[in-house]
């Protein structure tokens, strides 16, 4: 566990949204479905930026989902996006070459996942949905797909594991937990 720990803070972990992105039971991606269907009308400004949010971060999910499923979300691949770490500052990887390799081994810069906006596509979507995207104006944006855990503590107390650690904004520690001990979400 121990050493476990230690790679988790020199390596980080993928930065998936976590389930409460997405409500109870998906709840989020149902009312978006209903949404772009014409079954509900959504006015409040919360609720439509909350369905879109969901919608953005389960794109993000699958991309990061075949990352880690490849074994390429730390490192840099030509075509990525390079986002600095702690801030939204990106850039595009035409290549990668030593210098920009070093760079993300040393958490200085990560691949970024996008988060889709009204120019996007997304596969599989609907037609309905780039209109719903375009009429709302949403804007792309980018995302690490590596989670960097600052000042990650720990330490054992009879069979307790005591953990401090501090998250950038948009970062969920029930996902380094579970990454931590494998967990599997039901």
């Amino acid at each position: 566990m121990a050493q476990r720990l230690a790679d988790l803070a020199d390596q980080g972990c993928p930065n998936f949204f976590d389930s409460q992105r997405f409500g109870k039971d998906n709840s989020n991606l149902k009312r978006l479905a209903q949404w772009i269907n014409g079954d509900i009308n959504v006015t409040k400004r919360h609720e439509k930026s909350l369905l879109l949010s969901a919608l953005r971060a389960a794109e993000f999910n699958r991309q990061l989902g075949q990352r880690v499923q490849n074994r390429t979300w730390q490192t840099l691949v030509p075509g990525d996006v390079a986002i600095l770490d702690g801030s939204n500052s990106h850039f595009s990887v035409a290549s990668v070459d030593a210098e920009l390799s070093a760079r993300a081994a040393a958490n200085d810069i990560h691949p970024a996942g996008v988060l889709p906006g009204a120019d996007d596509s997304i596969a599989g979507a609907p037609p309905l949905l780039a209109e719903l995207m375009q009429r709302e104006r949403l804007q792309r944006a980018y995302r690490p797909l590596r989670l960097r855990i600052q000042q990650l503590a720990w330490q054992f107390v009879a069979d307790d594991l005591i953990l401090t650690m501090r998250l950038p904004r948009g970062a969920y520690a029930s996902g380094v937990i579970r990454h931590i001990f494998d967990l599997q979400s039901d």
